[in-house]
Parts: C-alpha cells; sequence; structure tokens
C-alpha cells in the first residue's frame, strides 16, 4: 500500500484534499482511541502526511512511482494479477510489483539492488535539483497542523502561531503518544490532539525584535 492509499487519496488529490484526509485518517487510527494497537496504522498516516504534505517530497515521490512503473491504485498490482489469470505472471509485472512493495512499504524485494539503487539516486537528484532551482517560499499561516520546524505557543498543549510574531518553541519532530521524545526536547501534547510535540524552547532573544514588549 503506498502513500496515497493509506490516506484514501487518489494521485490528482490537492494540498487540501491531502491534508483533510490526513486529519481523518489521524482520527480514525489515534491511539487515544484505539488503544496502543493502532500505534502502527498511526505512524504509517504520520509518515504519509510528511511526504504527500511537502511539496518537494512529494514530487519526488511522484516520480519514483512513475519511475517504478505503479499508480497509486495499484495498476501495476492489477496488471501482474491479470497476467496470472492468463497462466502466470508475466516476469517485467512481477518485478515491477516487487520493486513498487520495496519502495513504498520498505519490505525487502528479491528484485537487484543495482536497480533500486538506481531509482533512489534519481529521487534524490531530483529533491536535490529542484531544492537548488527553487526560490525559498515566504512562510505560510498557520494551518493548525503540527509539523518539524513550526513555532508554537505553549500553555497545556502545543497551539501553532507564526514564527514572526510571539512564540515559545520550535517543534523537533511530531511524534505518536507511545512514543518518546528525544532527550533534547520537551514533550507537549499536539493541540489538536494529532499526537505528541517535541519541542525545543527558544529564549526571547531568539523571538524577533519587533515582538518583544
Amino acid at each position: 500500500m503506498n502513500h496515497y492509499e493509506r490516506l484514501g487519496v487518489p494521485r490528482t488529490a490537492n494540498a487540501v484534499e491531502i491534508r483533510e484526509a490526513y486529519r481523518s485518517a489521524a482520527r480514525a487510527a489515534h491511539p487515544d482511541r484505539h488503544g496502543t494497537a493502532s500505534a502502527d496504522r498511526m505512524a504509517q498516516v504520520n509518515e504519509a502526511w510528511r511526504v504527500l504534505g511537502d511539496p518537494a517530497r512529494r514530487r519526488a515521490y511522484d516520480d519514483l512511482l512513475r519511475a517504478t512503473g505503479a499508480d497509486a491504485t495499484g495498476a501495476a498490482a492489477g496488471r501482474s494479477a491479470s497476467a496470472s489469470d492468463r497462466g502466470g505472471a508475466r516476469p517485467a509485472d512481477a518485478a515491477v510489483s516487487q520493486t513498487t512493495q520495496a519502495v513504498v512499504t520498505g519490505v525487502p524485494s528479491r528484485f537487484p539492488w543495482r536497480f533500486l539503487a538506481t531509482m533512489a539516486v534519481l529521487g534524490v537528484a531530483a529533491v536535490l535539483v529542484g531544492s537548488a532551482l527553487t526560490e525559498p517560499a515566504e512562510p505560510g499561516a498557520p494551518d493548525g497542523i503540527l509539523r518539524a520546524g513550526d513555532c508554537v505557543a505553549i500553555a497545556l498543549d502545543a497551539d501553532e502561531v507564526s514564527c514572526s510574531g510571539p512564540h515559545d518553541a520550535l517543534v523537533e519532530v511530531l511524534i505518536p503518544f507511545d512514543q518518546t521524545c528525544p532527550a533534547d526536547t520537551e514533550a507537549v501534547r499536539d493541540r489538536q490532539g494529532m499526537g505528541t510535540a517535541c519541542v525545543v524552547r527558544v529564549a526571547p532573544a531568539d523571538v524577533p525584535a519587533e515582538t518583544v514588549g
């Protein structure tokens, strides 16, 4: 299952549709509702959002799916199944299916490692070239979904705020409730209930001068 399938959206979904699908999937898989048994599902949902919620990562991921001959609806697996019905899977289709499984789910593949290494290098190169040619985007307005690098105000929970204004900490990483934050961070509950925000406190001097009273 690839990241699009984990969130239940097609490859053509826009950013808003992906964000809403992530929220819905996160609520459905949240350990607070279903216990620790759903921790793996929550981790998969968070990883899908980490990739598809970032435009550069999503482009590289789409390139990788195209390079391995797979699409978001499992077309490669469908072609392999059809070939089996006609008397056995074709070797090329079987290879694509195995490679797609290895790239998307992390399951070890019997496909030649040289091919996988080539695909990985192409994906990394695409991301690096895209980053080099793209001007840094202006920070967007807070959307209520915490990500690494977001600025937060902390009362009882972590609430995303603009980094250009007063803020208490920076989010290092967002993890499920049953996991532990790194030793150099502080664990604060995400106000949206999506997990635990591992944050690093900022000193007043780190806050933009125009926001300090």
